[in-house]
């Protein structure tokens, strides 16, 4: 009776699409990672590129008083990651970049 019991845990069970959606987006909620680290041991995701594209654009779209404004980003370089452990996100990053800048009247 036991080897059955076991052997009917052990067999492949079919997972409907819906049900299996849900759980791995309630898994990977703020904070918790990825659906199948479930422990929410150290994860880290690589989000080097987006961070870059968001500052260029940031700072492209910069206006400051007296008419300073970046004419273009020359330079653009680091990386930036988001840490997910044991229920905290974290982000770190580091960036360099290069402006060029202009002071007028417009």
């Amino acid at each position: 009776a036991t080897k059955a019991l076991l052997d009917a845990q052990k067999a492949p069970k079919r997972l409907d699409a819906p049900a299996a959606a849900t759980e791995a987006a309630g898994a990977a909620g703020a904070g918790r990672g990825s659906a199948w680290n479930t422990a929410g041991t150290w994860e880290e995701r690589d989000v080097s590129a987006w961070a870059r594209e968001e500052l260029r654009v940031t700072l492209s779209r910069l206006r400051l008083a007296g008419g300073c404004r970046v004419v273009h980003v020359k330079e653009l370089e680091g990386t930036a990651s988001i840490i997910s452990m044991r229920g905290k996100t974290k982000h770190p990053f580091e960036l360099k970049f290069d402006l060029e800048w202009e002071i007028g009247s417009s």
